[in-house]
């Protein structure tokens, strides 16, 4: 069984090779190679296809054994009807449909939002810094920090001129 699933893909590989050994260019040592590989292959199958084909035939013209068939149920006897009889489609049912109540329009009344009352904006009063205060000059502009931090007492003021 596997053989069989085999065989048709290996067929299948040697029709597609020729056109690959086109791409190697035309080599005729490669071509020989080739055609030696195929011829080889083919015959190698068509002994393989000989040995199915005598088990097969070996197969048939053994004895064939009889076997019993399954009987059948006994046919009934009852008179059938010579014409067959042709329904009539029934007509369908034509249901009434009441009227619809006359909807009124709902009325629609659109009450206005009240505006929202604005909050007051609370601005709390400036606090009175604490801490030591620390000026520094920087590209022409003051800026002023407090920090509870001492310096060290090693440093001294900086200046442009200390830079």
């Amino acid at each position: 069984m596997r053989r069989l699933i085999l065989f048709p893909l290996l067929l299948a590989f040697v029709s597609y090779t020729p056109s690959l050994a086109q791409n190697f260019g035309d080599s005729p040592e490669l071509d020989a190679e080739f055609l030696k590989w195929k011829q080889q292959y083919l015959q190698e199958f068509q002994q393989y296809k000989d040995e199915i084909d005598r088990e097969f035939s070996e197969f048939l013209k053994k004895e064939w054994k009889p076997f019993k068939t399954e009987q059948g149920i006994i046919r009934d006897e009852t008179p059938k009807p010579v014409n067959l009889p042709v329904a009539k489609p029934e007509p369908k049912p034509v249901i009434k449909q009441p009227k619809p109540a006359p909807v009124k329009p709902p009325k629609v009344v659109i009450k206005p939002k009240p505006k929202p009352s604005p909050k007051p904006i609370v601005i709390a009063p400036p606090s009175k810094p604490s801490g030591q205060r620390l000026i520094v000059s920087h590209l022409g502009h003051r800026l002023v920090f407090y920090s509870d931090i001492k310096p060290a007492p090693a440093h001294k003021r900086v200046t442009q001129r200390s830079i």
